[in-house]
């Protein structure tokens, strides 16, 4: 497990190096700090390939090299189709409250929750925003008390949203699949990076998103223009869909698990960043 976790780290690293090379290398304001940058970064990440490809070779097995991430420990499993989870008398009198009971309905109880507030537009529920109710999570979990949901009833919410990486064992819940929507517009052609463009951008470790659609509605003639980039380690997706026109989905690094989701695009609509497979030496 320890070698798993090392091969993903220097892969995220290798991911992350590029991502920042291809930045400089696309951004002309970026000027001489930018060629100065460009052949530095170039060799560190010949580099991190080469210690990557040394350390699958000498600390991965050959059983494993070809084995998908599967969830463990504190990350949820699913029964028949459904989650499965558990809380405490106060959140579960919480959560009769409100229609996702019957998605999580399982016999085993593998999730626990923390807590749960709601976001409502119309101001019935704890917040209205959905950046308001991110910004209520607490800060840097370990997960022992189980995650924090955040029930998001249905909407058209245009926002920007950023799960950032000390938002750990953070789940978001929608009313469904075009009924809970997040949306933006941000594009290449409008000035943003690829990378900026996302109207929704997770990096923090255990994320859940379900029952959701996170749209970018920049549209063809924008080019590039990310509905979801995700850097979230153990993160999953489950019943949500990803709509946009160029390079709506982006996997950006770090180990990701989708499930009975809907990905929508022109051009690219699914970027895969697989940096866990190092060239042969």
């Amino acid at each position: 497990m320890q070698a798993d976790n090392v091969q993903t780290l220097l892969s995220a690293v290798l991911t992350n190096q590029q991502t920042c090379l291809d930045g400089l290398q696309s951004t002309s304001s970026a000027g001489s700090v930018g060629n100065d940058l460009s052949v530095p970064l170039s060799n560190d990440t010949k580099l991190y390939s080469v210690s990557l490809a040394f350390f699958t070779r000498g600390w991965v097995s050959k059983k494993k090299r070809g084995i998908t991430w599967k969830p463990k420990s504190k990350h949820f499993a699913f029964s028949h189709g459904r989650l499965s989870m558990k809380m405490s008398a106060r959140t579960r009198a919480i959560y009769e409250s409100v229609s996702i009971r019957k998605l999580l309905q399982a016999e085993n109880n593998d999730i626990e929750i923390s807590d749960i507030v709601t976001v409502q537009q119309d101001g019935q529920g704890n917040f209205t925003t959905i950046n308001d109710a991110v910004a209520a999570a607490p800060n840097n979990t370990d997960g022992s008390n189980g995650y924090f949901m955040i029930y998001v009833t249905a909407g058209i919410y245009e926002e920007y949203v950023s799960i950032a990486k000390n938002k750990k064992y953070l789940m978001m819940v929608g009313d469904g699949i075009n009924q809970t929507v997040i949306t933006g517009n941000r594009s290449v052609a409008d000035g943003w990076t690829t990378f900026n463009s996302a109207t929704f951008t997770v990096v923090a470790p255990n994320f859940v998103a379900v029952n959701m659609t996170f749209r970018n509605t920049a549209g063809a003639v924008k080019h590039q223009a990310v509905a979801v980039r995700s850097g979230a380690d153990l993160s999953t997706f489950y019943s949500c869909s990803f709509e946009g026109y160029q390079d709506t989905l982006y996997t950006h690094s770090l180990r990701q698990f989708y499930r009975e989701c809907d990905i929508y695009g022109t051009v690219d609509f699914y970027i895969w960043q697989c940096c866990s497979c190092p060239p042969k030496l």
